[in-house]
């Protein structure tokens, strides 16, 4: 009779956790259609709304499940710095706008680790350790990984975009930017969302597939605010050739393996198209 309370408990729970996920869904979906619809707004808007999304997540989760341990909050401040490098490369004046994208990984870090620590058995992690090598294996899976969608990006982006010639350490430094704080902040975190609202068990085709959604789905869209500008069939085209070539792979990285080696590809994947052409934020 217990079994089957805790049985009912459990299954009501889970009900609970897809309402609040698919809502969430939802009401970010509707706020970027309004985006899309009004051409006052610029596509910075959807990355706005975007950063607010993760905070929001990242607020509800450290909250949750408070602050995690001195040397991972010590860790998000180094993660954060990281992401900030690319400012020595800016001979204008610092705006707000470029500061926020560092206080967002922070965060966002900081939410992360939280969910790490309170789910250790969730299969979630910075970087796999214990075994030797462990920790260097997710590095050179990621490069390996990265070196061939960087090629890819090059070889679709080429035919469209000139060629420009950057210095090779600029490129790696920058590249740090979006590697950190794409996957730490739009997808590491919808990722410990997940893991917290469903207690640490993501097992199921339900919840995979609703991990897999908010992994993904959240990140694309603001890539996609020109395609469905020019018509909704567009941009779901973008929407599911992003999500297919590139989503998927960093998803997959963290999800099978940990957040660094996605990291990793993902820096690598952005400093090959920097490397050709050029560096879009400084």
């Amino acid at each position: 009779m217990r079994k089957e309370a805790d049985s009912s408990t459990n299954s009501g729970n889970n009900s609970k956790a897809f309402l609040i996920v698919w809502m969430l869904l939802i009401i970010y979906c509707i706020a970027f259609a309004v985006i899309c619809a009004n051409p006052s707004f610029s596509s910075v808007a959807a990355e706005v709304l975007l950063m607010i999304f993760s905070i929001l997540s990242s607020a509800y989760l450290l909250v949750r499940h408070k602050l995690p341990s001195k040397a991972y909050i010590l860790l998000a401040i180094i993660m954060s710095a990281a992401s900030a490098l690319y400012l020595l490369f800016n001979s204008s004046v610092i705006s707000l706008s470029q500061i926020v994208p560092a206080g967002n990984v922070f965060v966002s870090a900081l939410a992360v680790f939280s969910v790490i620590e309170a789910f250790p058995n969730a299969g979630f992690k910075l970087i796999r350790v214990g075994r030797k090598y462990v920790p260097v294996i997710s590095i050179i899976i990621g490069i390996v990984v990265g070196i061939i969608w960087g090629a890819v990006n090059v070889v679709l982006m080429k035919s469209s975009n000139p060629i420009q010639a950057i210095s090779p350490l600029q490129c790696l430094i920058c590249a740090l930017r979006p590697a950190i704080w794409e996957e730490v902040s739009f997808r590491a975190v919808f990722y410990a969302f997940c893991i917290s609202l469903f207690e640490g068990d993501l097992s199921g085709k339900r919840r995979n597939v609703t991990t897999w959604t908010m992994m993904i789905l959240p990140h694309v869209l603001p890539h996609t605010v020109q395609g469905f500008r020019m018509s909704v069939p567009n941009g779901i085209i973008n929407v599911i050739l992003l999500s297919v070539l590139f989503g998927s792979v960093f998803v997959i990285l963290q999800k099978k393996r940990d957040v660094a080696s996605a990291m990793t590809a993902h820096w690598i994947v952005d400093f090959i198209r920097f490397l050709f052409f050029g560096v879009p934020f400084v």
